[in-house]
């Protein structure tokens, strides 16, 4: 999944002229106009966090993105005291 870009697109907002019988004739109503889209690109960073709350690995947001796995550690804060900090509480160590 890559998440280039995220839209939001408007209704067109049409402008009418009050209506008059005493209007100058030579004036014109505004005709329908149509609002220009309105676009939100996220950064690769944001898109990265995106992802990462989505539940998608490291490895896989990555891959999506075209990105190193150590560009994704740095975009979410994964620095590698942490990475260590995390895998040690996964995996017990048997003390002899």
């Amino acid at each position: 999944m890559n998440l280039s870009s995220v839209e939001y697109l408007p209704q067109s907002v049409q402008e009418t002229a009050p209506t008059s019988s005493t209007q100058d004739s030579s004036v014109k109503a505004p005709s329908a106009q149509k609002v220009p889209e309105d676009k939100v690109e996220l950064s690769a960073a944001s898109q990265a966090k995106l992802l990462e709350h989505q539940g998608q690995s490291v490895a896989q947001i990555a891959t999506s993105l075209a990105l190193t796995t150590k560009t994704v550690d740095d975009y979410l804060g994964i620095t590698e005291s942490t990475a260590l900090q995390a895998l040690t509480a996964l995996v017990q160590v048997p003390v002899h």
